[in-house]
């Protein structure tokens, strides 16, 4: 199919009808790509304590692991809970400052990414370390 259509009220019919493939459906499930900021932990939370804006959603979910977030198509920062919990999360990346700077998605219902779950899709740039690889044992019988 062409790019273009020759009568003008046709191109606009094509035109709204991408723009409107490309709206969140209010009654499906939505998804949006988003960055990690920071990751609010208990270690986080008790040294810095809870920032304003995390307040109500840590009262709706308690228990959960909140991350505040840059969704990559609007620029839009907001906090939204993990879906994993927060030792499945921790066992696999480490820390949470190791989860800052990566990508993720937001699966959400309506229109309120918010409201959402967040999963993490991106890959740690560095690989923890063991303790096997940190402790060495070094031969000094022939030092006097």
């Amino acid at each position: 199919m062409p790019s273009t259509i020759p009568q003008n009220s046709l191109q606009e019919a094509r035109r709204k009808a991408e723009q409107y493939k490309k709206r969140p459906d209010i009654t499906g499930r939505n998804q949006a790509a988003v960055v990690i900021l920071k990751v609010y932990d208990p270690d986080v939370l008790g040294g810095e304590g809870v920032p304003s804006g995390l307040v109500p959603y840590v009262s709706k979910r308690p228990g959960t692991l909140f991350a505040k977030v840059r969704i990559l198509r609007s620029g839009k920062e907001l906090f939204v809970g993990f879906r994993d919990s927060e030792a499945t999360l921790l066992s696999s990346f480490g820390n949470s400052v190791l989860l800052e700077g990566l990508r993720g998605t937001i699966l959400y219902n309506g229109l309120r990414p918010e409201d959402g779950q967040l999963i993490v899709t991106g890959h740690p740039t560095s690989r923890l370390r063991g303790l096997a690889s940190e402790t060495s044992t070094f031969d000094i019988s022939g030092i006097f």
